[in-house]
């Protein structure tokens, strides 16, 4: 397939798709919702919050133009970095010293300097945020991540192995291998 008709595919996917009660229903009503709890947000929480309510909207956004395109396996990483901001908002909101914990602004000089000196970085750990060990949604969206993570987000076997590839035969005793990359 070539570029031209990967575009046209998605366009026309969008089109239709547009159409489905999740598109025509849901997703707006969650763009308003997120419209609505900006506009809360602003008046009631610092700019920072707020700026992670947004990063949140954009990549809802970005996840939803994903799938309306027939492309719904690239939405995960968009989803993924949408939860991580509202667990990073959530856990900043209980305590401010967590986001300190969350840029970790040594470490990541560190890793940059040496990435800037040709050397391999140190590892960056996880943020931990005990003020959400005992969140009843934490649990499932950590569980979550490590899914998307190995399904959808990195190149990892269980990412190849969710492709699907069809082989089609050749007079000359070739096989023309195709990805099928767009959903319908």
């Amino acid at each position: 397939m070539s570029l031209t008709e990967f575009m046209a595919v998605q366009a026309k996917n969008a089109e239709e798709f547009s159409k489905h009660m999740v598109f025509a229903s849901l997703v707006p009503l969650v763009d308003r919702m997120y419209e609505t709890a900006g506009l809360l947000a602003s008046k009631n929480y610092s700019p920072t919050l707020v700026r992670l309510l947004m990063m949140c909207r954009r990549e809802f956004h970005v996840a939803a133009s994903q799938i309306i395109r027939g492309l719904p396996f690239d939405s995960h990483a968009n989803t993924r970095r949408a939860v991580e901001a509202a667990k990073v908002a959530l856990a900043v909101k209980r305590n401010r010293a967590n986001a300190e914990e969350w840029l970790k602004t040594e470490v990541r000089q560190r890793r940059w300097d040496a990435r800037q000196q040709g050397q391999k970085p140190e590892h960056l750990p996880s943020a931990r945020f005990p003020e959400l060990d005992n969140e009843p949604l934490v649990a499932p969206l950590q569980t979550y991540f490590g899914i998307a993570s190995d399904l959808y987000v990195h190149f990892t076997p269980e990412f190849f192995g969710r492709q699907t590839f069809t082989q089609t035969p050749q007079e000359d005793g070739t096989v023309f291998v195709k990805l099928e990359y767009i959903t319908d």
